[in-house]
């Protein structure tokens, strides 16, 4: 094989092999980072990747960030999944008053005049409060959802953001003051008082 040298990626230190043909170029690794080969003359400075068994090169870590952040979005999206399945499934069902015949109808009018209205349509009742706060069960699995495929969108975006640091401020001058002999400058006043007359 020809001359190669080991380089590493800034992002997730996985250690690539380039050739001294790929000197001042770019090429992506699998974590999203661009690499910049260097030139020839910091090429050569670099370790020298010596023949290995196929089964050896493989140095690259088995879990970067990228695929961190995928898997918790597929674990908040599969939480909010069944969360949201949960309550769907046990909601109650209401009455089946359109496919009743009239005379089931009648039956079940006749049942409410006599034991009263069932608790599900009582308004202060425990029934409404637990529809209420089953409300909430859902909108938090939707929630829970919108997370997960968030996460598990923006996984390839993360890690970049993360390996981005803000450029540091400049430390500003203080602004020069003039020095207090004699009269201050006003503006619009000339400089020498002798421009006056």
């Amino acid at each position: 094989m020809a001359e190669s040298y080991w380089i590493t990626c800034p992002g997730c230190g996985y250690r690539h092999r380039v050739v001294p043909a790929q000197a001042g170029q770019y090429f992506p690794c699998s974590c999203g980072q661009r690499i910049t080969v260097p030139p020839l003359r910091e090429l050569r400075t670099l370790p020298p990747a010596q023949e290995e068994p196929t089964a050896q090169i493989s140095e690259k870590p088995r879990w970067d960030i990228r695929k961190m952040i995928t898997l918790v979005g597929i674990f908040v999206l599969l939480a909010g999944i069944a969360v949201g399945g949960f309550f769907w499934w046990t909601w109650p069902r209401p009455f089946p008053v359109r496919q009743m015949t009239p005379a089931q109808t009648w039956d079940l009018w006749q049942r409410f005049q006599e034991q009263g209205l069932p608790r599900r349509y009582i308004r202060n009742d425990p029934f409404v409060q637990e529809m209420q706060a089953r409300r909430l069960w859902m909108v938090f699995a939707g929630i829970l959802c919108f997370l997960g495929i968030a996460l598990i969108l923006s996984a390839r975006w993360i890690p970049q953001l993360l390996q981005e640091s803000p450029p540091e401020p400049e430390e500003a001058e203080p602004p020069e003051q003039p020095e207090a002999e004699g009269q201050m400058d006003l503006p619009g006043q000339p400089e020498n008082p002798a421009e006056l007359s």
